[in-house]
């Protein structure tokens, strides 16, 4: 078996492995480093240096920084009619390492590979890579942050030195920060992890671009914000722009040696017949007066690391500064200055995490222990869009934490259980990754079923959820991979059905001595048991003719107002009432529910009776509810269906049944 370490970088990648105790690295033609880019043309994929080379003639044809968006399954390159995934773009860089590390070796062993990622990047992105690394051809051991391979680079080089080291790794598209122990036995803890997986390299590369377009803009008018501006064809926009993008690049570098930089490339394009030479001096001053917000965002994610950590900047034994951005002497200036001792960058930044990688990788790394943290904190949503966290970023995995929960609505029988991973309040802004449905769990009124979620992560990243009634029993677990591919549609929460009601109050003589009673327990329904943000409620109230009446509406205080003007009259049209309820219900869209209240007889039983079975039969689902000494098999073939009828004793008992409807129905507010 041979066994390599592999900075899958954004901007550069290296390899490496170990030989008789020495560092060696891969070589890819003379360079120790392979640029982490792709070029497909004539159906040809061609990766590294050539594809850089020629990105200038074919940018669009051209893929760089594509580990920014690494675990983005909505992130799509196409290519004259192929598609192109980060994935895919990862699988091609690690695939021109595997061949370079098969004429390494020189022999047909496996070959095993520890592959890095950025320490703030999420399950998906390090499960993509993962896959990425199998696809090329490797067997991938391990999984491994940056901080956490320059760490042990750097401790293997002090011969067991037991500290707290805090490692800035500034690459081309990420930015980590990490503090890790190390107990001077091989042992090493992830204390804290931190940073910002937008911001990198390429954004200080993407200001001097735009120095270089103002300059261009200045002195020979042309508007290189858009292609239609700049006058050229796509193509030419495109191929110019890379060029541009390289020389920033180079820019970059120099300034990181030097207090000026020349911006220059001969012949850099042919503008009206007319070769124009790009050649202009840009100052570190200028460089850091144009970058002072990526500089202060830099700056803020190291001092917030210590926010919520039991360790202050002066805990720190040494700070290591890790890839090929950290170079920029702002990175060494803030660095020193905030921890007040000097950063250790006397290794090669750009090969240093692969170095670690490599000791991990290597067959005899056994005696190395890696304690690793959750990056991300991982949780589920609850109702209103809120993300409740359960297992907090952090937190050394394998590990397990149980939360419980509850209903919110009276009658729930099913529970959904979304599985988010971020730090948002709001669930919907975090990473969504799967869930599933609890049902059979005890029907009560919201609040009481008790609902046991356990998350517990694996040392293999492998999240396995699990719901349980603690009443009934009832459970179900599901192993949650966390992956690109299955970030889709998360299950929705069962929504609450939306209904137009027609409330129809008997107002009849019989009503005089419990009308205001009734009232009362009418408001209680519109103002505690019915959602009217969600649903719409009309009123009637009903004698010898209709008496009183209110429109659909969302208002409370409508509808209430219109209850609270009822008077009692004196026989009981019931036949009248459903015919205006039939009125507020006729355009309705959503679902449409008759709510009636009596202590009588109808005047025309027959009338009543055909019109409730009119509308019936249009869908209206209709609840009778009947007190004192009524027909109760009359009122009850009025209704929709047996459980559709209530007999109340007198009107004290209105609220209770209510409350009975508003719940079965799931008319209740959140």
């Amino acid at each position: 078996m041979n066994y390599i370490g592999i900075d899958l970088g954004t901007t550069n990648s290296v390899a490496c492995t170990l030989r008789n105790g020495r560092y060696e690295c891969i070589r890819f033609g003379r360079d120790e480093t392979l640029p982490s880019v792709m070029l497909y043309k004539d159906d040809k994929i061609t990766v590294g240096k050539s594809a850089k080379r020629k990105s200038v003639i074919y940018a669009e044809n051209y893929i760089s920084s594509a580990k920014t968006w690494m675990g983005d399954s909505d992130k799509l390159w196409s290519i004259d009619g192929r598609i192109f995934t980060p994935t895919d773009v990862a699988t091609e860089v690690l695939s021109e390492i595997y061949k370079a590390a098969k004429k390494f070796f020189k022999n047909d062993d496996d070959i095993e590979a520890v592959i890095t990622i950025p320490a703030y990047f999420d399950s998906a992105q390090r499960r993509e890579t993962k896959i990425a690394g199998e696809a090329a051809g490797f067997i991938v051991k391990q999984i491994l942050t940056e901080p956490v391979a320059a760490a042990v680079a750097y401790a293997f080089e002090e011969n067991g030195k037991k500290e707290k080291m805090y490692i800035v790794d500034l690459g081309g598209g990420t930015f980590d920060v990490s503090l890790l122990e190390s107990d001077g036995a091989n042992t090493f803890s992830t204390l804290m992890k931190d940073g910002d997986p937008k911001l990198g390299g390429d954004d200080f590369d993407d200001i001097i671009v735009g120095l270089i377009l103002s300059y261009i803009r200045k002195t020979k008018g042309i508007n290189f914000a858009s292609q239609e501006k700049s006058g050229f064809s796509k193509d030419e926009y495109s191929n110019i722009m890379q060029e541009i993008k390289q020389i920033a690049e180079n820019v970059k570098c120099g300034l990181s040696e030097a207090e000026s930089e020349m911006a220059e490339r001969i012949n850099l394009f042919t503008y009206r017949d007319e070769q124009y030479d790009l050649s202009f001096e840009i100052t570190r001053d200028d460089f850091l007066t144009a970058t002072s917000e990526l500089r202060g965002k830099f700056e803020s994610v190291i001092k917030r690391s210590f926010n919520n950590i039991d360790y202050t900047p002066a805990d720190v034994d040494r700070v290591i500064l890790v890839g090929g951005s950290a170079n920029m002497p702002f990175v060494r200036e803030f660095v020193e200055q905030f921890f007040d001792k000097q950063p250790y960058a006397d290794m090669d930044l750009s090969k240093l995490v692969a170095m670690g990688a490599a000791l991990i990788a290597d067959e005899e790394s056994d005696t190395i222990t890696l304690n690793d943290t959750i990056a991300h904190s991982l949780g589920i949503e609850l109702y209103g869009n809120k993300f409740s966290p359960i297992l907090e970023k952090n937190r050394v995995y394998p590990c397990s934490e149980t939360k419980g929960y509850t209903t919110t609505r009276d009658g729930q029988d099913i529970v959904t259980i979304n599985v988010y991973e971020g730090e948002n309040e709001e669930a919907d802004k975090n990473n969504f990754y799967g869930g599933f449905d609890l049902d059979n769990i005890q029907i009560a009124s919201a609040g009481v079923p008790d609902i046991q979620v356990t998350f517990a992560y694996d040392a293999s990243c492998i999240l396995t959820v699990t719901a349980i009634d603690t009443k009934t029993g009832s459970s179900k677990n599901q192993e949650i991979h966390i992956t690109a591919t299955n970030v889709k549609k998360k299950i929705e929460q069962p929504k609450q059905d939306q209904y137009d009601i027609a409330l129809l109050l008997d107002a009849s003589g019989s009503m005089y001595n419990s009308l205001s009673v009734a009232k009362d327990a009418c408001h209680k329904l519109t103002t505690e048991m019915i959602d009217m943000s969600l649903h719409q409620v009309a009123f009637a109230a009903f004698e010898s003719y209709v008496c009183n009446q209110c429109a659909l509406t969302h208002s409370e205080e409508k509808i209430n107002n219109c209850i609270s003007s009822t008077m009692c009259g004196s026989s009981t049209n019931m036949t009248a009432a459903f015919e205006i309820a039939e009125r507020f219900l006729n355009n309705s869209i959503n679902k449409k529910l008759i709510i009636i209240v009596t202590d009588g007889y109808p005047d025309s039983t027959s009338s009543t009776s055909t019109i409730a079975q009119k509308l019936k039969a249009k869908g209206i689902t209709i609840a009778a509810i009947g007190a004192g000494n009524v027909n109760d098999n009359y009122l009850s073939s009025l209704a929709t269906a047996k459980n559709y009828y209530y007999h109340i004793n007198d009107m004290g008992g209105l609220a209770a049944a209510f409350k009975s409807i508003a719940a079965g129905l799931a008319l209740k507010k959140q």
